[in-house]
């Protein structure tokens, strides 16, 4: 998991703040009632069978490119779509926030909205799709259920203690399973005490963190070892 920069942090927020002039919360929220996507999956769908020899789930991590969708959204999504045909995969890691931290994104595209990337993969995917982003308001998580996530992955170093369990306790009443991404040890206790049950240790971290991890938690990584962990992120470009 990457850093998320306090620059990515304000750009989320502008992008945010622009969206809720468009359409508020409140009227966000009752456009739910009219929404054809719920959740398809709990989070005993990510859990690793008890069989000794059994091998994690797998899930394949996708960030999505800004300009390569904003091109030709239907076409783009279609193309990647084309991986379940070649790659036995579980699960779609969609990482939305992963092309931004190395690229200054263009203003321009701003209005053209990548959460319709997760509604356009549902159209050609039955498999669960799990929204990675830099959540920081409900707001966010609200657009997730209306455009059609699984479940989510938010980082818990970006949040405060009470903004994460508030984060938690809104994205659970929407029926979502959530991995909280933990860097270090103060993100874990952050992440447990805020009531997460499902987390994201990246592979930089999960040696440091592993034994910390209480044995009820689901575990996702994307490190190469597989030791302890129930969801494996893959990148198969």
């Amino acid at each position: 998991m990457r850093e998320v920069s306090s620059a990515i942090i304000q750009k989320t927020l502008k992008h945010l703040e622009e969206r809720k002039k468009i359409i508020d919360f409140d009227t966000l929220g009752r456009t739910l009632a009219y929404s054809p996507f719920v959740p398809r999956v709990d989070r005993d769908f990510f859990v690793r069978e008890t069989q000794k020899e059994s091998q994690p789930k797998l899930a394949y991590q996708w960030i999505i490119s800004p300009y390569e969708f904003c091109q030709a959204p239907e076409n783009y999504l279609y193309q990647g779509y084309q991986n379940e045909q070649d790659y036995r995969f579980d699960a779609y890691w969609l990482d939305l926030w992963s092309a931004f931290l190395d690229t200054d994104f263009d203003d321009r595209l701003m209005g053209f909205n990548l959460l319709e990337s997760i509604s356009l993969l549902r159209r050609h995917s039955t498999l669960p799709i799990i929204h990675c982003n830099v959540f920081l308001q409900p707001y966010q998580i609200l657009e997730s259920a209306l455009f059609g996530a699984d479940a989510l992955m938010m980082p818990a170093s970006i949040v405060s203690a009470k903004e994460l369990q508030s984060l938690l306790d809104f994205a659970y009443r929407l029926g979502f399973v959530v991995f909280v991404g933990v860097e270090n040890q103060n993100d874990l206790k952050k992440a447990i005490f805020s009531g997460a049950n499902t987390l994201f240790v990246g592979r930089e971290h999960i040696e440091e963190i592993l034994t910390l991890i209480p044995q009820s938690c689901v575990i996702a990584s994307d490190s190469d070892n597989q030791y302890g962990v129930d969801l494996c992120i893959k990148n198969f470009n």
